[in-house]
């Protein structure tokens, strides 16, 4: 049975959610552009400061992460009777990577800048150290963006399957998880063989996409939550 209540906090965390996704686009390139390897002396000295700019980019994943514990189980129970078995493990993944996500920008937020100024004040050795410390839970994005990724296509397509709501709705959250994916392959590409031409397009494919299909995939979910919950 539908938890009315579950949907109208549900839909409100979606909508805002999805605002949060843009802001996070708008802060996101000036921080994210000078994570290479190369410009890690830049990247740092940016964080030490620019103090409100390091906070927005640790601070809004940190929101996203938590108000995704309240969306997650809000949309999945739209689809639940559909496969109550993929539903909940779907689920279960999804929360996860959110989970991951908050806990992992709150460390970054609280440890960042004390990192910022051992690695401008410290010697080639401790530099060495702090770059190749990661401030993430999930470095490449196997929880927070696949795990998220694959709860997305499971619960639209069985939205699809269902006639849960629109297709047109269902057919961006599909692309949303594809997205997804792409960052993954991406930052999976840039470990393995460097920053290469390939992995330069796949992450600008991905950028160009997300800032526009993720926000408004949630947004109008939120929208339809809302909906479920008023009737």
């Amino acid at each position: 049975m539908k938890d009315n209540s579950l949907s109208k906090l549900g839909g409100i965390c979606c909508i805002v959610l999805g605002a949060l996704y843009v802001l996070f686009f708008v802060v996101e390139p000036g921080m994210q552009g000078m994570v290479a390897a190369s410009e890690y002396s830049e990247y740092w000295k940016d964080v030490a400061q620019n103090p409100p700019v390091h906070v927005l980019f640790n601070l809004v994943p940190a929101l996203v992460g938590i108000l995704g514990l309240v969306t997650v189980p809000a949309i999945s129970q739209l689809v639940r009777t559909e496969n109550e078995g993929w539903v909940r493990w779907m689920s279960s993944l999804a929360l996860l990577g959110y989970a991951v996500q908050a806990i992992g920008s709150f460390r970054a937020l609280a440890l960042g800048p004390g990192m910022a100024e051992a690695y401008l004040a410290g010697d080639a050795a401790t530099q060495k150290l702090i770059e190749a410390t990661s401030l993430s839970l999930d470095p490449q994005g196997w929880l927070t963006l696949g795990g998220v990724g694959l709860w997305l296509l499971v619960i639209n397509l069985l939205a699809l399957r269902a006639g849960a709501w629109p297709k047109v709705l269902a057919y961006l959250g599909i692309a949303c998880a594809i997205l997804y994916w792409l960052v993954l392959a991406g930052a999976l590409a840039g470990a393995v063989l460097g920053f290469t031409i390939t992995t330069m397009v796949v992450l600008m494919v991905a950028g160009q996409g997300g800032p526009i299909v993720a926000p408004v995939w949630f947004i109008w979910t939120g929208l339809r939550l809302r909906k479920a919950e008023a009737s």
